[in-house]
């Protein structure tokens, strides 16, 4: 059974399956990790989490900057009390991550064209990733 070329979609009742290019469109652009999701690149495969302590802080750290300038403006005992509140539980839970077990990446093998997904019970899903 061969596979259809890249850059077609099948469509069923309810999924799609996209098949991607082999090679990637040249546009001379330089290539950016925007948000950290890659770990680990190299000629075989290519690892991608989800686990980034920094894109918490670049949402907690705005809301402390707002909740400082509430307070500098009006001067409110609300805004004084409440602020810390409302900041204080997601810096709970971004110290609690720290302790947790850092997540496994998804790694797709280049050579192979596999994806690797590992599952909560310690397994491996591995499949071709014009499947995913």
């Amino acid at each position: 059974m061969s596979t259809p070329p890249a850059g077609t979609t099948k469509k069923r009742l309810f999924s799609r399956d996209d098949y991607l290019a082999p090679l990637p469109i040249p546009t001379g652009r330089k290539p950016s990790d925007v948000l950290n999701t890659i770990w680990r690149k190299n000629d075989v495969f290519l690892d991608i989490g989800n686990y980034s302590i920094g894109s918490a802080v670049m949402v907690i750290w705005p809301m402390v900057m707002l909740f400082t300038l509430m307070y500098y403006v009006t001067s409110n005992p609300i805004i004084l009390w409440g602020g810390p509140i409302i900041v204080g539980v997601p810096i709970f839970y971004v110290i609690l991550g720290l302790f947790r077990e850092v997540p496994l990446p998804v790694r797709f093998n280049r050579q192979r064209r596999e994806v690797c997904v590992p599952q909560a019970d310690g397994e491996y899903w591995i499949v071709p990733w014009e499947s995913v």
